[in-house]
């Protein structure tokens, strides 16, 4: 019973930490933001990276449910892994460049 008290008062202060993102249920007034957030692209890299990782990841799922053999399946986890990791490293090596200017 003693549990039940802190549900509402945990969610009370996560609306009060988050308020600027919520602001806009209660109210009609515009969020306005305090800088301006750049739209990020993937290139084309990062895009056939998770291109190769969604369909190992789905090879993988379609041999457990018997639709391919499973030593199609058992290819699929090391490809999906290397790929992941892959797009994983190039993803945060071209976040820090962008960081520091380097473009």
């Amino acid at each position: 019973m003693l549990a039940a008290g802190f549900i509402p008062t945990g969610t009370v202060k996560l609306w009060l930490w988050d308020y600027d993102r919520f602001r806009g249920f209660p109210t009609s007034r515009p969020l306005e933001l305090p800088h301006s957030i750049p739209a990020l692209r993937l290139d084309r890299w990062e895009r056939i990276g998770f291109g190769v990782w969604a369909v190992a990841l789905l090879t993988f799922f379609a041999s457990t449910r018997s639709f391919l053999p499973a030593s199609v399946g058992r290819l699929a986890i090391p490809l999906g892994v290397v790929a992941g990791v892959a797009v994983l490293l190039r993803f945060v090596f071209a976040s820090r460049r962008r960081a520091s200017g380097d473009s």
